[in-house]
């Protein structure tokens, strides 16, 4: 490949990039920082290809430049997210500045107050990893590693690396034949796979979010249920669905933010439907909008308020329990309701045996209510939370 004047600036930035990817990440640099400033002092006011190349004397100063904004970018959009002062996430010369009063230590405690321990999570990013990898797992046999990657995995990505994975178990001879395939089967088997896995994860990681914003602004609540977890000789499905509270303030958090606000649609039978004084036509497509009904003062008593009592010791909250139907009913019920409702407790309980829970300073749990929103499932904003560990017995 010939150089030209034109690639020079490119390559010269490239160069710069790699510095960075492939030499400043690694081992520590610290010592010699002077070093490092001489050098690229002189590559930015010497331009070492002018004395071999007619070229304008800006075109070997890309290199600099190019370093220090690849740098800049990493510690602004991909380095660790902790919360701090703008330079300090770019720079560790604002770390050094702190020094320049002598005061370091009480800049650093100021820092602190304003801040707060590096502990807080976004538990909502966490809970959907976790979701994504369970019915992914299930689904197809292998996981997305969300959790353990710590990122997300591109979901569309996903499911179609996973649609060859049907195509493969399909090409597999059963004991009893499905019959001839079509083009129509296959299009269904693959929606019934995206449906699988959005229906389960999604729903989940909502529900778990809400869950634990309201731990941690009921810490009555929150402790109570800790005291019961604690004196379980260990965590089995079969010994948690005996923790009622569990349960209580699993269905009072799906009543308060059902996973499908808007509601199913279901196809009205053929002969149609008389409900009250009004006849529904057969075949026609209904919606019942579950968030007003579990909002409806004539189904609950103060239907606004968070009780989750009002499921066992004040069941006079409830004035007809079959509105509450987060699960669906009927025929076309989840079929992953069991699933949902282990994981649930389990995730709950395996928390806040070991940690307990409160909002991160700056986190507001109205904010993060009022931001979710309805596509279908529940999409939340981010929920920022403090977990402390337990000084158990």
């Amino acid at each position: 490949m010939m150089l030209t004047k034109g690639s020079l600036p490119l390559i010269a930035t490239l160069s710069g990039v790699s510095h960075h990817i492939f030499l400043y990440s690694f081992g520590e640099w610290g010592t010699t920082s002077m070093l490092l400033v001489q050098i690229h002092t002189f590559i930015f006011v010497g331009g070492n290809l002018v004395l071999y190349l007619e070229l304008p004397k800006w075109t070997g100063l890309w290199l600099s430049p190019a370093a220090l904004s690849s740098i800049c970018g990493y510690y602004l959009l991909s380095g660790p997210q902790v919360p701090c002062p703008f330079f300090g996430r770019l720079t560790n010369f604002y770390a050094a500045s702190l020094s320049v009063n002598l005061q370091k230590h009480v800049k650093v405690q100021k820092l602190h107050r304003k801040y707060g321990d590096h502990v807080r999570l976004d538990i909502t990013q966490w809970f959907t990893y976790f979701s994504f990898d369970v019915m992914i797992d299930l689904s197809f046999g292998k996981s997305s590693n969300m959790l353990i990657n710590g990122k997300e995995s591109y979901f569309l990505q996903t499911i179609r690396t996973d649609m060859g994975r049907i195509s493969e178990r399909a090409k597999c001879e059963p004991k009893q034949p499905d019959g001839p395939q079509s083009h129509q089967g296959t299009l269904k088997l693959h929606g019934d796979a995206q449906l699988i896995v959005v229906a389960g994860s999604d729903t989940v990681a909502s529900t778990l979010s809400n869950v634990f914003c309201h731990l941690a602004c009921n810490t009555s609540i929150t402790r109570e249920l800790q005291s019961r977890l604690d004196a379980l000789p260990d965590l089995e499905s079969d010994r948690l669905v005996q923790i009622d509270l569990l349960d209580d303030i699993l269905n009072e958090t799906m009543r308060f933010y059902c996973p499908n606000p808007s509601g199913l649609q279901r196809v009205m039978p053929a002969a149609g439907l008389k409900i009250g004084d009004n006849f529904i036509p057969g075949n026609v497509v209904v919606q019942v909008p579950t968030y007003t009904v579990y909002r409806d003062s004539r189904a609950f008593m103060h239907p606004d308020e968070f009780i989750p009592e009002r499921w066992t010791t004040r069941p006079e909250l409830v004035k007809d329990r079959s509105t509450f139907i987060p699960f669906s009913s009927g025929p076309y019920a989840c079929v992953g309701k069991r699933l949902a409702l282990m994981e649930l407790r389990r995730v709950i309980a395996v928390i806040l045996r070991s940690y307990d829970v409160a909002l991160a300073p700056g986190q507001s749990a109205k904010a993060f209510w009022e931001g979710q929103m309805d596509t279908f499932t529940l999409v939340l904003p981010s929920l920022e939370l403090v977990f402390t560990k337990r000084n158990q017995v």
